[in-house]
């Protein structure tokens, strides 16, 4: 199931159904927004998928040779350069949305090894990071860091 309503209590229904059908759910935005920060849009991925997604599907990622100057939302990968070459190169989102894919990866890691389902795992990193839950738009790389760095800490743990 792809999902593009971020409505709280249809996210919840939703993760519900997916468990007891065992399908997955996605979800679904237009586009990856351009902020200052990208850690921030980071932090909302992690949040969705702490809420139950199993992915996260974008409905636009290519630009054209002119975002080169001016970007768009649908920037993810830059088609030529400005010297004029076809090579494709990816942003600084694209590359942002790889770390997410790790650091998910990461917390799978941690939720195998403490036998956690995802609820667990969400409340474990809530305490570790509460803005996750309620502002993920406020958190920052430094945030992040020490979000990854109590997750490293668990694993190593006996």
């Amino acid at each position: 199931m792809t999902i593009s309503d971020t409505d709280p209590y249809t996210w919840k229904e939703l993760r519900r159904r997916s468990e007891f059908t065992g399908e997955k759910l996605w979800l679904q935005t237009p586009f990856v927004p351009i902020s200052g920060m990208l850690a921030s849009t980071e932090a909302t991925a992690l949040s969705y998928f702490l809420a139950g997604a199993d992915g996260w599907s974008i409905r636009e990622t290519i630009g054209r040779p002119e975002n080169w100057l001016r970007a768009t939302h649908q920037s993810l990968l830059y088609c030529g350069t400005p010297l004029g070459t076809e090579t494709a190169v990816s942003s600084m989102r694209l590359k942002m949305l790889r770390r997410t894919v790790q650091d998910i990866e990461y917390m799978f890691l941690l939720q195998k090894k403490m036998g956690w389902n995802r609820k667990q795992l969400a409340d474990f990193l809530h305490r570790q990071l509460p803005a996750l839950a309620q502002h993920p738009e406020d958190i920052d790389s430094r945030d992040l860091y020490l979000l990854r760095r109590s997750v490293q800490q668990a694993l190593d743990a006996p």
